[in-house]
């Protein structure tokens, strides 16, 4: 079964689309006018950036022609830091998540991400992931170990993207706890991101959301394998995405909280099931 990295920023907006007294046919156009941020940058764009975004600046050489694909160009402004990385995948770049990506991602960092206090900030020229035109910008900064020995991340960010339906946009701030920073292994990567933010553009609207059980994201998986964000301040509004309990597969739920209705949500197909 192929799988896509899908990024939460979609899953998210599908909640938006989602009427809490409507058919399944009304949810399926109302899914429609969600994909509009489909694959596109966080909560969190770090499943379909995390190669770009994380792995670069690292003490660990790693080959971006196997994790971006053979396609991108990779070029630094020093050989020590402060320094910029610029990621190129030109006018089309697919990778080994099956991504297609073009134009640049501009890493300004201070240091490597590992270093506590180590900054570093995202930008986009021209950059599209998949159909979809990503703008805006992402800050994270090393805050440190946890008590478990993992590095906190702060993320904060003002992301859009625009697609034949017109723009979503995104501001937020989230703690991205990194297990596995330590090694140079990929394989024993693993995020969990918690935070807050404010989705806009969809159906003239904006909603609040907030993480009440950290996504867990593992390497190796195409999908968030746990986790339950809240949508909508109210009953009226809103409802309860839930990844699931730790299996790896491309299912989730969705409860609307007026009426308590449970949808499945297929991450592969971007369907209701």
């Amino acid at each position: 079964m192929k799988k896509s990295i899908i990024s939460l920023s979609f899953l998210t907006l599908l909640i938006v689309g989602i009427s809490t007294s409507c058919k399944k046919k009304e949810v399926e156009e109302k899914d429609d006018s969600a994909t509009q941020l489909a694959d596109a940058s966080a909560v969190n764009d770090e499943n379909s950036f995390i190669n770009e975004v994380w792995k670069s600046g690292s003490a660990c050489n790693y080959d971006y022609t196997q994790l971006s694909g053979a396609c991108v160009t990779v070029t630094e402004t020093s050989t020590t830091f402060p320094k910029v990385i610029t990621f190129d995948f030109g006018a089309g770049c697919t990778g080994p998540n099956g991504h297609t990506k073009k134009g640049k991602i501009i890493v300004d960092m201070s240091g490597p991400l590992t270093d506590i206090g180590a900054t570093r900030s995202i930008s986009f020229d021209e950059f599209y992931l998949n159909d979809y035109k990503i703008t805006g910008t992402k800050d994270l900064t090393n805050e440190g170990l946890n008590s478990a020995g993992n590095l906190n991340v702060k993320v904060v960010g003002n992301i859009s993207a625009t697609g034949l339906k017109g723009t979503v946009n995104k501001t937020f701030t989230h703690n991205i706890e990194w297990i596995g920073h330590a090694t140079c292994t990929i394989t024993d990567d693993e995020l969990k991101v918690s935070g807050s933010g404010i989705l806009s553009g969809v159906n003239g609207g904006q909603l609040k959301y907030v993480s009440t059980s950290p996504v867990h994201v593992k390497y190796g998986c195409s999908y968030a394998v746990s986790g339950i964000i809240d949508f909508g301040p109210t009953a009226q509004q809103g409802a309860i995405l839930d990844y699931g309990n730790g299996t790896c597969d491309e299912y989730a739920t969705i409860t609307t909280k007026k009426d308590s209705k449970v949808y499945i949500f297929n991450m592969q197909t971007r369907k209701i099931e």
